[in-house]
């Protein structure tokens, strides 16, 4: 029997260090059962290794400079250009915004010709799977709209972040509509289901929510030991502003200018910290571990002392660092960002607001400490419930492919 086909169209995936992991778990996981090909509209010098079942398409990314200028060129002399820049002209806010949204329609334009010419190839009853709701939508929605021979194809894309809550990232994503009008959108919260069901009433049938999710540790973090602190806070992230790692910084100065006679720790995996560190309190501790492979958190997570784990970010997708946190029985203290309450909630710790005061702060540290041995058993059982890779993966491969046997999870 025929494996069902999978044509998706990545950012950069296979190539470069950092992009778009959660599709190197999801390719391990699903690409024996079915004939995968991954498309990436970018290249970089480095590339990763793909499962042996997984075809890479590089006919995208791999145009030369004189012939992307000039397809940019025809882009934007197009009609179709002029027509999406008069008929959104009241939403371009900056300048920001018009070079995104000229740049996001040339990236589309690139993916309709390359399944212009394609369009013969792809068998019937295909997916076509976007992993941004971005350009390679778009892309693939001009494709639909224009070639009958893909009628039988299903079209859906992932959603994550930017490409969910654009304007607070200063991008503008042209034709969302026509885009949903072709495709079934899977964002990975709940939170931004409701939102873009909310922003796009006539089409909240064709958007879903599919959690993405990780690999169960085999060995957690369940200790009571106590070699480094009588308290410790742990943070993992880049230093990127929305992070707000000096926010972490100076509200755990106040906690141990507070608590005088605890020793306080905080551990912060992740490059970048560029504020002046000099002036803390005498009893509080900071260990800066730098980056770390994912094997590495781990072991951190498993063999130090590490009792809360800190996100005290303004804005989030579904952070992916929380999952990690509670897969290892760390109790979570997070800011109300994005879909973050969908993982910190009762079960595994404490939901603060976004502008909390530091009596929320404090407060919220004395319900995880009075409650620790639970909630690190809880946050656990909350993570095997919701964000296991297989479980969640299955699910979505099973809905794309097979959308008339499943209800939506």
């Amino acid at each position: 029997m025929q494996k069902p086909h999978v044509y998706i169209v990545t950012s950069l995936f296979p190539y470069g260090k950092m992009s778009e992991t959660f599709l190197a778990a999801e390719l391990a996981l699903e690409s024996s059962k079915y004939d995968i090909c991954v498309i990436p509209m970018q290249a970089a010098s480095e590339r990763r290794t793909c499962p042996p079942d997984v075809t890479v398409d590089t006919a995208l990314c791999r145009r030369g400079f004189f012939k992307k200028m000039c397809f940019l060129l025809a882009s934007i002399c197009s009609f179709s250009f002029w027509k999406m820049l008069f008929k959104e002209r009241k939403e371009i806010k900056s300048g920001s915004e018009f070079k995104t949204a000229v740049s996001y329609f040339y990236g589309a334009k690139l993916v309709k010709h390359y399944f212009r010419k394609k369009r013969k190839e792809i068998p019937q009853g295909s997916v076509l799977y976007s992993y941004w709701f971005s350009e390679g939508a778009l892309g693939l929605a001009m494709a639909r709209h224009s070639f009958p021979e893909l009628a039988s194809c299903r079209f859906v894309a992932r959603a994550h972040g930017h490409d969910v809550y654009m304007k607070s990232r200063g991008i503008h994503i042209p034709c969302r509509e026509f885009i949903l009008e072709h495709f079934d959108i899977y964002t990975v919260s709940q939170t931004q289901a409701e939102y873009l069901k909310s922003r796009y009433p006539k089409y909240r049938d064709k958007v879903h929510h599919a959690y993405l999710g990780i690999a169960p540790l085999e060995e957690t973090a369940l200790s009571s030991k106590r070699t480094k602190a009588d308290i410790s806070f742990v943070s993992c992230s880049s230093a990127v502003a929305e992070k707000r790692l000096g926010l972490i910084f100076t509200t755990l100065c106040t906690f141990a200018q507070k608590h005088p006679h605890q020793q306080v720790c905080w551990t912060h995996i992740g490059t970048g910290i560029d504020f002046d560190l000099i002036g803390r309190p005498a009893n509080l501790n900071i260990d800066l571990k730098g980056y770390q492979t994912i094997d590495k958190i781990y072991d951190i997570y498993r063999h130090e002392q590490l009792d809360i784990f800190l996100n005290l970010s303004c804005s989030e997708g579904l952070p992916v660092s929380l999952m990690e946190a509670i897969n290892a029985s760390i109790p979570i203290i997070a800011t109300d960002a994005g879909g973050t309450r969908e993982i910190a909630c009762a079960d595994t710790g404490q939901l603060l607001p976004i502008h909390f005061t530091y009596e929320d702060f404090e407060q919220a540290v004395e319900i995880v400490i009075r409650n620790h041995a639970h909630l690190q058993i809880s946050c656990r059982e909350y993570f095997l419930r919701n964000f296991v890779a297989k479980d969640n993966f299955d699910h979505f491969y099973d809905e794309i492919l097979f959308p008339n046997h499943l209800t939506q999870r």
